[in-house]
């Protein structure tokens, strides 16, 4: 049985890389079921070139509705396809593994990583509540003294 390879690449409208994931649970986590239903991203292929399906629970309101990802088909037949995008998207960022003919679908795969969405960081959120506490404290401080 096949699985799914991340990164996960879904395409906008069929032929404009949009997001890159680097894992199913990031995908999952980020896009909402209004953009599956409205169609926008209409493909997604794993780093081997399979394609994927996206789609949402129907059994539930869609503002409840959890995404999910699944392989469409066990082989990967959309390899050039793939490569097509990713030469793409990496001839925009000026990436000279994008011009370079020797650069197969896994070399593309790897430069291309760096670029993929990656979760916020739990430790700057606490850093930044540190922050905003300290701060709103000296204010506190500063405004008694004034008074």
């Amino acid at each position: 049985m096949s699985e799914i390879k991340p990164p996960i690449f879904l395409l906008l409208n069929g032929s404009f890389l949009e997001d890159i994931y680097l894992t199913v649970d990031d995908l999952e986590i980020n896009i909402e079921a209004y953009d599956v239903e409205s169609g926008d991203y209409t493909s997604a292929y794993d780093a081997e070139g399979k394609l994927l399906s996206v789609d949402y629970d129907r059994t539930v309101e869609i503002w409840e509705s959890k995404v999910f990802v699944s392989l469409k088909e066990n082989e990967p037949k959309f390899k050039q396809e793939l490569e097509s995008e990713l030469r793409i998207y990496l001839k925009g960022l000026n990436d000279e593994v994008a011009d370079n003919v020797n650069s197969d679908l896994p070399t593309l795969v790897q430069a291309i990583i760096p670029y993929a969405y990656k979760p916020p960081d739990p430790d700057a959120n606490i850093l930044w509540d540190f922050f905003k506490d300290m701060f709103l404290e000296i204010f506190k401080f500063f405004r008694k003294r004034k008074s």
